[in-house]
C-alpha cells in the first residue's frame, strides 16, 4: 500500500535536495580548483571517468533497488501466508467438532487477528510486536494442545492446527525481523561517494543554464531513486508499507 503524507513528501524533497547539493557542490569546487589546469586530453579523460563511475554507480543503485524490492515482496507474501494459516486453524476448529470447546478457541483466534490488525501493526513501524498478540497466540496454542482427540479425524486435525500455529509464530518473528530494515549503512556511504565522484569530472563543462539543468535532472532523479530505496527498505512505514489487508480479509470472514 502506498500512502504519501506531508512528512513523506518532505523527506523525499530532502533526499532530492541532498542529491542536488552533492552533485553541484563538487562540480563548482572542481571548477574553482582545476579550471585552467586541464590539458587537451582532460576532456577525453573526464568523459571516460564519467562513463565508468556512472555505470558502476547505476549498477549499485539497481542492485540495491532490486534487493529491497525482493525483500519487501517476500515479507508481504509471508504476511499473506500467516493470515492464511490463521484462517486454516479457525476453520479446522470448526471441522474438529466438540463446539462447546472449539467455539471458545475460535473466538480467541478471532481476537488474536483483531489484535494483530489494530494493535500490533502500528507497533511494527517502531520494530516491535504486541505482547497482547503473543498472549492471545499462546492461549490458542495451549487450548489446542489440551484438546483430547477421540477419532483419527480429530487426531489429524489437531496435528494440522498445531503445525499452523507454529508457522504463525515463525511468521510473526519474520515480520519483526523484516521491520528492522534491510539497507546496509555502507550503501549510503557508497551512494554518496558516487555522487561526488561523478560530479567532479563535470568541471570541464561550462556552467551554462542547459548544462546545469541536465546535471540537476541527473541529481534529482538519483535522489528520488535513493528515497524509494530508503522507503522500501522500511517495509512497515509509509509511504510504501506492507499492510495487514490479508488479516483484514480473514478477520472479516470470521
Amino acid at each position: 500500500m502506498i500512502t504519501i503524507g506531508p512528512i513523506d513528501l518532505l523527506l523525499a524533497l530532502l533526499f532530492i535536495a541532498g542529491a542536488i547539493a552533492l552533485a553541484f557542490g563538487p562540480y563548482y569546487l572542481a571548477r574553482k580548483v582545476f579550471l585552467g589546469r586541464n590539458t587537451e586530453k582532460t576532456d577525453d579523460l573526464a568523459g571516460s571517468v564519467l562513463f565508468r563511475i556512472g555505470a558502476l554507480h547505476a549498477l549499485i543503485l539497481a542492485l540495491m533497488f532490486a534487493h529491497v524490492t525482493a525483500q519487501f515482496l517476500k515479507l508481504r507474501n509471508a504476511v499473506t501466508e500467516e493470515a492464511a494459516a490463521t484462517s486454516d486453524v479457525y476453520h479446522d476448529l470448526e471441522r474438529y467438532g466438540d463446539p462447546e470447546i472449539t467455539e471458545i478457541i475460535r473466538r480467541d483466534l478471532a481476537l488474536y487477528a483483531g489484535t494483530v490488525i489494530n494493535d500490533e501493526w502500528p507497533l511494527l513501524e517502531s520494530r516491535q510486536l504486541s505482547g497482547e498478540a503473543w498472549a492471545r497466540w499462546r492461549a490458542v496454542m495451549d487450548a489446542i494442545l489440551d484438546l483430547e482427540p477421540e477419532s483419527r479425524r480429530q487426531i489429524d486435525l489437531r496435528a494440522f492446527m498445531l503445525a499452523d500455529m507454529e508457522s504463525i509464530a515463525r511468521f510473526r518473528e519474520r515480520r519483526q525481523i523484516g521491520s528492522k530494515g534491510n539497507v546496509p549503512p555502507m550503501f549510503w556511504v557508497v551512494a554518496s561517494a558516487g555522487f561526488v565522484l561523478i560530479s567532479l569530472p563535470y568541471f570541464v563543462f561550462e556552467p551554462s543554464p542547459t548544462n546545469k539543468m541536465l546535471l540537476g535532472i541527473f541529481a534529482a532523479y538519483n535522489g528520488l531513486v535513493l528515497y524509494v530505496i530508503y522507503a522500501t527498505g522500511h517495509p512497515f512505514a509509509t509511504p510504501v508499507a506492507v499492510d495487514p489487508e490479508p488479516f483484514k480479509v480473514v478477520f472479516g470472514n470470521i
